[in-house]
């Protein structure tokens, strides 16, 4: 999941590096900032994850 504002190429280069790592595929759904904000107040599941950690795996990218 990406939350933000980053290069599309670099997201999915950085994912085809873990599905490598992993073995298996990963899915992506990324969102922008307005979008996860509205997700936090009307999504159950979106409001618990966003209460948890945050993992970063572009780490110079712009975030919320």
């Amino acid at each position: 999941m990406v939350v933000g504002t980053a290069p599309m190429m670099e997201v999915m280069e950085t994912l085809a590096k873990a599905e490598e790592v992993l073995g298996r595929p990963v899915h992506l759904n990324m969102y922008t900032p307005e979008e996860w904000a509205d997700l936090r107040v009307h999504d159950p599941v979106v409001s618990h994850i966003s209460t948890d950690s945050i993992v970063r795996i572009l780490p110079n990218a712009e975030t919320a």
